[in-house]
């Protein structure tokens, strides 16, 4: 007999052997506890049957009064049995399916149920639930599997909204009224204004000599002392002409002339254009829901001026696809192939995707080149690469390189502004000029610094402040260095400063200094020359006084101070009182 750990054991060792490597559980959010069935190998007891001869005594002399008399028995033993077992795991929710990196992602439009395995069953384009697999209804349909359009009095998803039109007018799937002929307005109250009839009131009427108009198809509804004209298909004179016009046009009762209506040309044998429609395609379709009809998913009727959908298209507004946004095809099964966020859309019949500006390929995958730009990249840039870095592939704007501006790049900076889209001010000051690409300075002659706001130090000059050449400590002209041939000659008389381009300003026969223009005559001083030193003198003669302030330079001996007013203090003498008298005591 085994053991009951022997058992244990053996139940773990066939248990692993015979199943396929665990699966890994799912992580992250949407993660459920679930009861599920499994195969697992398990150790059973179990008799084994088995017949066994034995000998007893018997009174057989042939046998030696040993007969053998066959009994039946048995043993038990332990079998390995596959068993299906109910174990809790670990899986994605209800509406989820497990990635290969084992997160649970929500089901794609059109599958629900554990691991999204089943595909659902509705109709007119409705989705479902992704967990109950229940139909959820577009606006304007009902039923299990959205398979019923709502009744003429119902509208919305699941016909759940009651309808509101007038007048014997039904409501589209989102509730607006399409009235019937002979009535317009928001809910068809208002019936169609004298001389106009149809679907809303559109289309004019063509009647003559004070017939009204049948606000329902247009029929003229004669005066008193006239008849209908024409049958259909005749006209002139007791209506014995035929009318030749094409595609079941009428014809003037009284010319025979065409009146095309949805076709165009003299007998009717052009169809309209795309975007109009009516007499003589004289109308152009209204907007579909602010979209024109050219851009618009839809055809206008060339009589009626109705918006007809292309394929894979529904509603009044021909917007709402049949199909989801990524997905085509008859049953809305096959994957759109485009980069969905380069694309503008994805065609629900054929699948083409229309690519955003800036895009081109077959999935939209391409971004435009610079020379061209544009839906399709159909477009050539205009700019002049030769100023421009590239074309901006969506508008065809050309992106300028720093310095350049204008709708081609031709046109430099204005003055002052620099860089990208010349954006930055300029902050050379006016002794520089601004390199209108990186705003850098290039300083005049005579200045430098970063901002061109220093001076060249004495003794330089120029574009780079060179060190000036000149003789005899003169400095040169900071713009141009040159102030003379070597500046070796004194300005003449009369004349100073800088190149000696000043003249003197001395009244009374003074002198200037060729330097400072400062220079006066003995006795005199001030603007001009103009004042007298005061009491400077000496022995009788005017002495020397400043020639800016007037104070004596040199007084007479034995007076002091500014103008020599003062005699020398007791116990001082001689010039400028500088001299200590050296008397006995008591004399001066």
């Amino acid at each position: 007999m085994l053991s009951a750990l022997a058992v244990a054991a053996l139940v773990s060792v066939v248990s692993s052997a015979g199943s396929s490597p665990p699966r890994q559980e799912p992580t992250g959010a949407n993660v459920c506890t679930v009861p599920t069935i499994v195969d697992e190998y398990k150790l059973e007891k179990v008799f084994r049957p088995v017949e066994y001869t034995e000998y007893e005594t018997c009174l057989d002399v042939s046998k030696g009064f040993r007969c053998p008399v066959v009994k039946k028995g048995g043993r038990y033993g332990y079998e390995n049995k596959l068993v299906k077992v109910e174990k809790y795991v670990k899986a994605c929710c209800q509406g989820y399916y497990q990635t290969k990196d084992n997160l649970c992602k929500p089901c794609s439009p059109g599958l629900w149920g554990p691991s999204c395995q089943r595909k659902c069953e509705c109709d007119n384009g409705a989705n479902c639930d992704p967990e109950t697999g229940s139909c959820i209804c577009p606006a304007g349909f009902e039923g299990i599997k959205c398979e019923k359009e709502c009744d003429p009095d119902r509208y919305g998803p699941n016909c759940t909204e009651k309808c509101l039109c007038q007048n014997g007018g039904r409501c589209d799937p989102n509730g607006k009224c399409l009235c019937l002929d002979g009535f317009a307005g928001e809910f068809c109250l208002r019936k169609c204004d004298e001389g106009k009839f149809g679907a809303n009131c559109k289309f004019e009427c063509h009647c003559e000599n004070g017939a009204t108009c049948d606000a329902v198809n247009g029929r003229c509804i004669c005066a008193a002392g006239f008849r209908e004209k024409c049958d259909e298909g005749f006209h002139g004179m007791n209506c014995s002409e035929p009318c030749d016009c094409l595609n079941n046009n009428k014809c003037d009762p009284v010319t025979g002339k065409c009146l095309c209506v949805g076709w165009m040309g003299e007998k009717c044998e052009r169809g309209c254009p795309k975007g109009f429609y009516g007499p003589m395609c004289s109308k152009k379709c209204d907007l579909c829901n602010g979209i024109s009809w050219t851009d618009s998913n839809a055809a206008c009727d060339p009589i009626s001026g109705a918006c007809k959908c292309e394929r894979g298209y529904k509603g009044t507004d021909c917007k709402q696809r049949v199909c989801e946004e990524d997905m085509y095809g008859q049953d809305c099964s096959k994957q759109c192939t485009c980069v969905m966020e380069n694309t503008e859309s994805c065609a629900p019949d054929t699948g083409y995707c229309r690519c955003k500006p800036g895009y081109a390929g077959d999935s939209c995958e391409r971004i435009c080149s610079k020379l061209f730009w544009g839906r399709d990249c159909a477009n050539k840039c205009e700019c002049d690469y030769n100023v421009t870095s590239e074309c901006e592939p969506t508008s065809g704007r050309c992106v300028c390189l720093p310095g350049r501006t204008g709708a081609k790049c031709a046109d430099d900076c204005p003055d002052g502004f620099f860089g990208l889209d010349c954006a930055f001010k300029c902050r050379c000051g006016e002794n520089g000029v601004c390199d209108k690409r990186d705003g850098s300075c290039k300083c005049k002659n005579g200045f430098h610094g970063a901002l061109c706001t220093v001076s060249c130090p004495a003794g330089h000059f120029g574009e780079s402040c060179a060190a000036c050449q000149c003789r005899n400590a003169a400095g040169c002209d900071p713009v141009t260095g040159w102030t003379g041939a070597k500046c070796d000659t004194p300005c003449a008389a009369g004349t100073y400063g800088p190149h000696c381009a000043i003249a003197c300003r001395c009244k009374n026969g003074g002198e200037c200094d060729r330097f400072t223009g400062e220079y006066c005559k003995l006795g005199r001083f001030g603007f001009g020359c103009g004042e007298t030193c005061g009491n400077c003198t000496l022995d009788g003669n005017m002495s020397e006084c400043d020639a800016k302030t007037g104070a004596c330079l040199k007084c007479p001996v034995g007076r002091s101070g500014a103008n020599c007013r003062h005699s020398c203090e007791d116990g001082k003498w001689g010039e400028g009182c500088s001299q200590k008298c050296t008397c006995a005591d008591g004399h001066k």
